[in-house]
């Protein structure tokens, strides 16, 4: 199960609403998988805590394709240590998983 903290709501697979009468079956059960929208980037969690990470689907040269919120994709600047340029902020290899 996934919680959107961003819209504040638990999500299915393919990012569509669950209703809540289908939530009343699980009672007790916490979600496994967090995910928000950071600065119009898509980034994903194990625990509200973080570590959140960015999704790069791929590579090209210098930069990589960044998944956006809306499903959408975006290059974004990758140096040659690894880091991500994504806010006017570079994201080291931590921040982000392919």
């Amino acid at each position: 199960m996934v919680y959107d903290i961003t819209q504040q709501r638990y999500i299915d697979g393919n990012g569509q609403p669950i209703d809540p009468p289908a939530l009343s079956l699980n009672v007790g059960i916490e979600p496994s998988w967090f995910v928000r929208d950071f600065e119009g980037f898509f980034q994903s969690s194990e625990s509200q805590a973080g570590p959140w990470r960015f999704y790069l689907a791929g590579f090209a040269g210098d930069s990589a394709r960044a998944l956006r919120y809306d499903r959408t994709y975006e290059y974004v600047p990758i140096d040659s240590r690894d880091r991500v340029l994504i806010g006017g902020r570079w994201w080291s290899r931590a921040h982000w998983c392919h």
